[in-house]
């Protein structure tokens, strides 16, 4: 992206705020708007980590640009605005619209996308070790913080597990997108784009198929009422997976673990509600442990 572009598009909110621009989107302290000059590209106000932003940027240029699937990063700079500092970045506009639902084909290309993404996010993978969390971190972390007794006991039955140790191990570990609900999965003709990456963390290579199937196919309406482990094994499939082992059913439960425990969810007083996106992740995560105690 040319420095010329990226000055003016900084420079035009800088000076004439919201004039410039039309915006995209205003939720959840995120700010994203288009410019009325260059609307190929988007800029984005959030409360996102800095260094977050600089890794993510770093790691998002090292994929070919053949790939034109995925919102890169072009730039990213601390903002401060009425005495508050916000990461600035100004990223790629994909087209596309989201579907709350999938059919049978949508699915099948969503997985054989997101897959091919891991492929390219970890051509380099060593490089960022260092700089990215891992799940065998952050899992603890976030458990050892909730005061909810129903989710640290879940949490100790995974951690104590004889496959949790392999599946946190260090040498098995890949780039890992940790958000992929369906706001942030875009159907284009034939093209599925990714337009949020954030954040990336490091785990085991199940992983990233693991939260695409609780962070977003597996609470969708037509699949939560049919869960079970042959739609799983079935989905397994589409990705690579043949045998649904212990570390995969550990990487099953640590999406909605992570989620009910951070957003502090009362599992235990959570009403049945098809609706609700917590009552899904509370059945999946009770599911999957269910089947850990199975096996």
């Amino acid at each position: 992206m040319d420095k010329f572009i990226i000055d003016e598009i900084v420079n035009d909110y800088t000076i004439k705020g919201l004039k410039a621009f039309s915006i995209i989107y205003n939720q959840n302290n995120t700010l994203v708007m288009e410019h009325n000059k260059y609307p190929e590209y988007l800029l984005k106000l959030s409360n996102k980590d800095f260094e977050s932003s600089k890794i993510q940027l770093d790691i998002l240029s090292s994929i070919s640009t053949e790939n034109k699937n995925i919102c890169r990063i072009h730039h990213t700079q601390i903002f401060k605005e009425n005495g508050n500092a916000r990461t600035m970045e100004i990223i790629d506009k994909l087209n596309g619209i989201t579907k709350k639902e999938y059919s049978k084909i949508d699915i099948e290309r969503v997985i054989q996308a997101t897959k091919m993404l891991n492929m390219d996010l970890n051509k380099y993978v060593n490089k960022y070790y260092e700089n990215l969390p891992s799940i065998g971190i952050l899992l603890p972390t976030i458990i050892q913080n909730s005061s909810n007794k129903t989710l640290k006991s879940l949490a100790k039955i995974i951690q104590n597990d004889s496959a949790y140790e392999n599946f946190i191990d260090t040498e098995n570990q890949n780039i890992i997108v940790a958000d992929l609900v369906y706001e942030n999965i875009l159907f284009a003709n034939n093209a599925i784009n990714f337009i949020d990456l954030d954040p990336l963390i490091l785990g085991p290579k199940e992983l990233q198929f693991s939260i695409l199937l609780t962070s977003n196919i597996l609470i969708q309406s037509n699949q939560f009422k049919n869960l079970s482990m042959d739609l799983i094994k079935n989905y397994a499939h589409f990705w690579g997976i043949e045998r649904i082992n212990r570390e995969v059913l550990i990487s099953l439960s640590i999406f909605p673990l992570l989620i009910l425990a951070m957003k502090k969810v009362d599992v235990d007083s959570l009403p049945e509600n098809q609706d609700s996106i917590y009552y899904k992740l509370k059945i999946i995560l009770l599911f999957i442990i269910g089947e850990l105690n199975n096996g």
